[in-house]
């Protein structure tokens, strides 16, 4: 294993390289498992015939930001409070509360 300060800038560039081809295909799977989920919710929601006339609960901006806190969460263990609390604000700005 080498520091980093040791590596040429070759090296790094690989690194950046493979990492970011690993985050694409991350964000892919994310993208799309969030998409199965709302169909999958809104499939229950119409077979309950519990749909709502104007607005559709299960959306992926719903799902998302559900996604966003949780992950954002998960990087601030030390103080929750605090990630839920910039989550909350997050949600209304965007204009997603629940």
């Amino acid at each position: 294993m080498k520091r980093e300060q040791d590596m040429s800038e070759s090296e790094l560039n690989q690194i950046s390289e493979i990492l970011d081809s690993h985050l694409r295909e991350i964000w892919i799977d994310v993208q799309n498992n969030i998409n199965q989920y709302v169909m999958a919710a809104n499939t229950e929601l119409n077979n309950n015939k519990l749909r709502l006339s104007d607005a559709e609960p299960a959306n992926d901006q719903y799902f998302s930001a559900h996604v966003l806190e949780k992950l954002f969460a998960s990087l601030h263990e030390d103080n929750q409070e605090i990630a839920e609390k910039i989550i909350y604000n997050l949600k209304g700005q965007a204009g997603i509360l629940e």
